[in-house]
């Protein structure tokens, strides 16, 4: 399944999105978040995607997110999502758990590749 690929290669991405910045240049296939609205008290982001409206499955799940997300624990004010070639439209939904894991501020956004490759998504209050 093309969509399994991308929460699989997200975890690498987060940080691969870091060093790119000095680089000139990221892979067509990279999408980057930009996420605002982060408060001291979110220590994690919980992320569920859809590529092309079909939720995409993590290959490689922990116990806390199931086969349908991944979760960021750092640098979580900017990651990367590595999508298949021909994808065409991107959907992601962000929830910003504290350590108690109750949703401080979600958001979402979506984002058609033709247009480009960055997104920016605004945490808000549930």
């Amino acid at each position: 399944m093309r969509s399994s690929l991308s929460i699989r290669h997200a975890l690498s991405l987060v940080l691969l999105v870091g060093s790119l910045t000095g680089c000139g240049g990221r892979p067509d296939s990279l999408v980057v978040v930009e996420v605002s609205g982060l408060l001291p008290r979110i220590t994690e982001l919980f992320v569920t995607m859809k590529l092309d409206d079909v939720a995409a499955k993590n290959t490689m799940p922990i116990t806390e997110t199931g086969s349908s997300a991944f979760v960021v624990y750092q640098q979580m004010e900017r990651f990367g999502i590595e999508v298949p070639v021909n994808t065409q439209r991107i959907e992601v939904d962000i929830k910003g758990f504290d350590t108690a894991r109750e949703t401080v501020r979600q958001g979402q956004g979506s984002l058609e590749l033709s247009q480009g490759h960055d997104l920016s998504i605004e945490l808000v209050a549930p």
